[in-house]
């Protein structure tokens, strides 16, 4: 005597599920929930469990190559010749003088040559925004990414905040390689931290929440 509300079918009463009005069958319930948004964030993304599961894993990326940095030499580290953005490569004597020269003439000369994204060294685009020398400013910039990161993933979901992070930290480096000078290195997450607070502003006006605290 029980039929469902939605295709009208008999249903036994162990199968019944509630509803709004009435009862509706499981088949029915069931493709009522493939076509509902409640694992989606606000603008479409999946919904992330815990919005500050990325954010910690970014900030435990920076921290160990920080560590990685200061305990090999710091800002003489020959890791960081290899993960600074850097235009044009050169020679760096050991003197503190550096020379625009190429590698076969560093190499022959017996001086370290710092390498470059114009010599190949393409992945400084990225991983100089994991890239840090000094503690305040690895601390800083992990502080402003501990407060914008979770808001911004419970926004727009995991795999969108990402995506805006390493977007906006590439965009950066090669803002940076047109805009410096071509010898000089660049390290530091500035850059994808401005844009997920950009981002965090057009969706927190666009969604009319309240932005005040972000431009504080």
């Amino acid at each position: 005597w029980i039929r469902c509300q939605r295709c009208d079918k008999p249903i036994c009463p162990d199968c019944m599920r509630d509803a709004a009005v009435g009862f509706q069958c499981p088949d029915c319930v069931k493709e009522a929930n493939k076509g509902s948004r409640q694992n989606q964030a606000l603008y479409g993304g999946e919904r992330s469990a815990d919005p500050r599961l990325t954010t910690f894993v970014l900030i435990g990326i920076n921290a160990l190559v920080w560590l990685a940095i200061a305990a090999t030499g710091g800002g003489k580290s020959r890791l960081l010749d290899q993960l600074a953005l850097r235009a044009n490569g050169l020679c760096s004597p050991g003197d503190g003088s550096l020379y625009d020269t190429e590698r076969r003439v560093c190499e022959a000369s017996n001086t370290k040559f710092l390498p470059a994204v114009d010599d190949g060294a393409w992945w400084q685009l990225i991983t100089s925004v994991f890239t840090h020398v000094e503690i305040w400013h690895v601390a800083m910039n992990m502080f402003a990414l501990f407060i914008f990161g979770p808001a911004l993933e419970g926004i727009i979901g995991r795999a969108r905040f990402l995506a805006v992070y390493l977007v906006s930290g590439l965009a950066s480096s090669v803002m940076v390689l047109f805009l410096s000078y071509e010898y000089s290195s660049t390290v530091g997450a500035s850059g994808a931290l401005f844009g997920l607070l950009g981002a965090l502003l057009v969706t927190a006006r666009k969604a009319r929440l309240n932005s005040q605290w972000l431009m504080q």
